[in-house]
């Protein structure tokens, strides 16, 4: 279904503070297909508009779309996929502080008929940092919590995540490194995911910087079965912006990203 790492030579336009991002590329992979973001805003500087997935020709695209609240936060995320007669919505709900409280998904179909088929409603420690989402679907009539993400801080600073799920004893714990530079406003993909609707869940990895690495172990029970690493290397304009991203997995292949901005 949904879920579950992020991206980054172009442009370098100043001054930082006017500096908008208007495409993520990747290089090709080893099928031909390069991941591509195009990010269009609105009068108010935020991003109302993704076309992003596999660029091996124009029908394997998405559309994502937002809309935001009086706030300046996101108050829905519609997921357009042309090819099928659904769309995918994520809908935000916050607390009183402007965290998120909960964030819901629904499936519309060509009737614009909304089914509820996922709930996430979010949890904060005494700090108040993101400790525990928790992903509920229907079940028997009732949204039944079915995956359990818990987050670990270090200084302020996350410094881990873990994936359990609720009806076995597997888990999947993923640890994270940070560079201390500006992380360019785009939709985060997170590990493991489907590329149709992973941005629609990207509020599962909030970070304020740029990824250095993340590894990523598998525990089917309670011993641990497989895990690999993601490297990656930047290179910065002179206002901290990444320009240029190589990605090293485990086995030693690259994959190369390049940010392109301007100006606000």
């Amino acid at each position: 279904m949904l879920l579950f790492l992020t991206a980054c030579a172009g442009s370098d336009p100043e001054p930082a503070a006017n500096l908008l991002l208007t495409e993520v590329k990747s290089d090709a992979d080893h099928l031909g297909a390069v991941d591509r973001q195009q990010i269009a805003y609105g009068i108010a500087g935020l991003p109302v508009s993704y076309i992003v997935g596999p660029w091996y020709n124009n029908d394997q695209l998405y559309e994502y779309t937002i809309t935001y609240n009086a706030n300046g936060s996101r108050n829905e995320v519609v997921y357009d996929n042309k090819e099928h007669a659904f769309k995918y919505t994520a809908v935000y709900s916050y607390n009183s502080d402007n965290s998120i409280s909960s964030v819901d998904i629904y499936e519309t179909n060509v009737n614009d008929n909304w089914m509820h088929i996922a709930s996430f409603p979010h949890t904060y420690n005494s700090q108040n940092q993101l400790s525990r989402i928790a992903m509920r679907m229907p079940k028997n009539g009732a949204m039944t919590d079915c995956l359990i993400y818990s987050y670990f801080y270090k200084d302020g600073v996350l410094q881990k995540y873990e994936s359990s799920e609720v009806a076995s004893n597997s888990k999947t714990v993923v640890s994270l490194t940070f560079d201390d530079k500006i992380k360019p406003q785009y939709l985060n993909q997170l590990p493991g995911a489907d590329i149709e609707t992973y941005y629609l869940t990207d509020f599962l990895l909030p970070h304020e910087h740029n990824i250095l690495s993340q590894r990523m172990e598998f525990y089917p029970s309670n011993y641990l079965v497989k895990d690999f690493t993601f490297t990656n290397f930047y290179n910065y304009n002179k206002s901290g912006y990444p320009v240029s991203q190589k990605m090293i997995y485990e086995n030693g292949r690259e994959r190369n990203y390049t940010f392109t901005y301007k100006q606000k």
